[in-house]
């Protein structure tokens, strides 16, 4: 699957050197946002931050609100990359939707900063904006939709598969979103416990869920 463009096309041919000024960029950003609030920050700030004058900094980004775009893009990329990382070896549907969800985890672990700062900030975005932020969200709930699609041939017995991808995304983000509620989990217990309650939600075969622990 490939994850859908938006945002500013670059006229730099550099790809290399486009995606490090722009982690550049999103580096600056959140620091700045998460200490003076998005509105309040300027683009005059970000590029000063981030160490491009502003004039350049308009060849990686048109507007501030791509810097939103941005973040959540870099975010679905390591998320694909380590979900197929995880995944490759996997020997049933079963597996590959355990090994799936414990990348997931770990990446919104990672990012969770960046989770929770666009869920609080997407209520001051665009409607355009906020719907190619959405087909990203779409995009990552596909990852699972189509391991569940393929699962439903001996493995599992779920009615509703977008429905599932959708939970799998609330439930994962909830590590972001929830964590003050959490101090007293750690995140293997916490993504151990997810894990399970999925699959035992999804009606695994129980001699496929033993051998999938192995």
């Amino acid at each position: 699957m490939q994850i859908p463009a938006y945002g500013k096309q670059s006229n730099i041919k550099n790809k290399e050197l486009v995606q490090k000024r722009r982690i550049q960029i999103i580096k600056a950003a959140a620091k700045l946002f998460s200490k003076k609030g998005y509105h309040r920050t300027s683009v005059k700030e970000i590029a000063k931050a981030s160490g491009i004058s502003i004039g350049s900094l308009y060849d990686y980004i048109k507007n501030k609100e791509d810097i939103l775009y941005f973040f959540y893009e870099r975010y679905v990329d390591e998320l694909e990359r380590r979900i197929k990382e995880e995944t490759k070896g996997a020997k049933n549907p079963l597996q590959e939707l355990r090994l799936a969800l414990g990348a997931y985890m770990d990446t919104v672990d990672l990012f969770q900063d960046y989770v929770l700062f666009l869920y609080q900030e997407s209520k001051y975005m665009k409607k355009r904006d906020l719907i190619n932020i959405f087909k990203l969200e779409l995009f990552t709930n596909d990852i699972f939709i189509d391991i569940i699609k393929r699962g439903n041939e001996g493995y599992f017995k779920v009615k509703e598969p977008l429905l599932a991808g959708v939970f799998i995304s609330l439930l994962t983000s909830g590590w972001a979103l929830k964590r003050w509620n959490l101090k007293e989990y750690k995140l293997g217990a916490y993504k151990d416990y997810l894990i399970d309650f999925f699959l035992y939600g999804v009606h695994a075969k129980d001699g496929v869920r033993k051998e999938s622990k192995d």
